[in-house]
């Protein structure tokens, strides 16, 4: 999986087997990534079932997580663009009524090519909705997610607060947001001052109500 998103450029990763009963993949990107990787996985699948006498079905079953605000632009008047979405894609589509933070979860189903067209009709409904951005800063109410620190990279430094990119990854629900990215800002700094981009670091990670971040962070 690490190949592919390195491949591809977005984040891929599986669910712990302790956790369900079968694996599921979860794909942080765009449309294309998504595709893309989409593509590869099945055909890898095929490929290891081929070698054992079976035929990988050829139905899909995806999860998009749609942004709050744009779910009535996926939805329509009186549920039009579902309805249109199922017709010109061929997949069936259910947008669930439950929010899980700030994200509803959209089923598609069908055949895999079908699937995919119906994915492309969603991205394309929700990139035309503006993004609500969340208030965020070090004064969130917090709390650590985990006792052994973490490695990574800075990204971008800018003025008080940055991105670094863990170098593992951090299995917490929140781990996809900002593209996989941690924040850190600078109270949270052990040695002050300020950071710069490609710096190394390491930090204990929390999580608030913005996402995932960096705290007594210090440059290694």
């Amino acid at each position: 999986m690490k190949q592919i998103a390195a491949t591809v450029g977005c984040q891929v990763r599986t669910t712990p087997r302790e956790r369900v009963s079968n694996n599921q993949i979860i794909i942080t990107g765009n449309y294309a990534q998504c595709a893309i990787v989409q593509e590869l996985v099945r055909s890898r699948l095929a490929d290891a079932l081929r070698t054992e006498g079976m035929e990988l079905p050829d139905q899909a079953e995806v999860v998009l997580f749609v942004r709050a605000e744009a779910a009535g632009v996926v939805t329509g008047k009186q549920q039009f663009k579902l309805r249109q979405i199922r017709k010109e894609s061929g997949a069936s589509i259910q947008l669930q009524p439950e929010t899980i933070k700030g994200q509803r979860p959209c089923v598609l189903r069908g055949p895999f090519q079908s699937v995919l067209r119906a994915e492309r009709h969603v991205f394309d409904l929700v990139r035309a909705v503006p993004v609500v951005a969340k208030e965020g800063g070090p004064d969130l109410p917090r709390s650590r997610i985990r006792t052994e620190p973490v490695c990574g990279e800075v990204l971008c430094w800018k003025g008080h607060f940055g991105w670094i990119q863990p170098d593992e990854e951090i299995d917490h629900p929140q781990a996809a947001e900002h593209q996989g990215h941690i924040y850190v800002h600078q109270k949270d700094l052990v040695q002050g001052g300020s950071l710069k981009a490609g710096q190394r670091v390491m930090f204990h990670v929390y999580s608030d109500f913005a996402g995932l971040g960096a705290e007594e962070c210090f440059a290694s």
